[in-house]
């Protein structure tokens, strides 16, 4: 009976042990929660300056204010005619105190000596075109074809002056065309108007 308490009391020292052991194992646990909680203080702080640049980015687009039709001093050139067409550029010089910002495209009409208006407003060519800054004195442009009545076929009617409406504005402004245009009576087929753009000497 002594042998048998012997080997259970050692029996149990041995199971005892065990347990012991076994509880120290629950430190690496917290450890992982530690480093979990510090990975995700990193990725909320990294976030930030992202959102801080956009917008100062879209502050600086706006901040050119639109060219106003009371500030440009517009003018056409000469006609330069090539199969057909009749081409012509209106050019658009800055007179304010400011650079200004001109998107797309003008409005533009012809008009007989009365200042009657010939026929329908030229079409828009479909071109593609950015925003574009005209600083102070500069000078950006546009492109105007219109059909020779001789080559197209049509009734023709004499102009000297085009009705001009800059991109976005109200406010019309009448242009000479150096030199005067034979176009279509009618306007069938019609001119093109193209998009502004930047000038090389503006």
């Amino acid at each position: 009976m002594t042998g048998t308490r012997i080997v259970v009391a050692a029996t149990l020292v041995i199971a005892l042990g065990a347990c012991h052991g076994g509880s120290k194992q629950a430190s690496p646990s917290s450890s992982s929660t530690s480093t979990s909680t510090t990975t995700t203080i990193v990725s909320t702080t990294t976030a930030a300056p992202t959102t801080t640049t956009a917008a100062a980015t879209t502050t600086a687009v706006s901040s050119v204010p639109r060219c106003r039709s009371a500030n440009l001093r517009i003018t056409a050139s000469a006609p330069d005619g090539a199969a057909g067409t009749e081409y012509f550029e209106l050019q658009y010089r800055n007179a304010g105190t400011a650079p200004c910002e001109m998107t797309g495209y003008p409005g533009v009409s012809f008009l007989d000596a009365t200042g009657k208006q010939i026929g329908v407003p030229a079409r828009r060519s479909g071109q593609s075109y950015t925003s574009v800054v005209d600083p102070v004195g500069g000078t950006v442009s546009s492109q105007v074809a219109a059909g020779n009545p001789s080559v197209r076929m049509c009734p023709a009617a004499s102009t000297h002056t085009v009705r001009v409406y800059p991109p976005n504005e109200t406010a019309p402004v009448n242009v000479t065309i150096a030199g005067g245009l034979s176009v279509c009576s009618a306007q069938n087929p019609p001119a093109f108007i193209e998009p502004v753009v930047a000038t090389a000497n503006g």
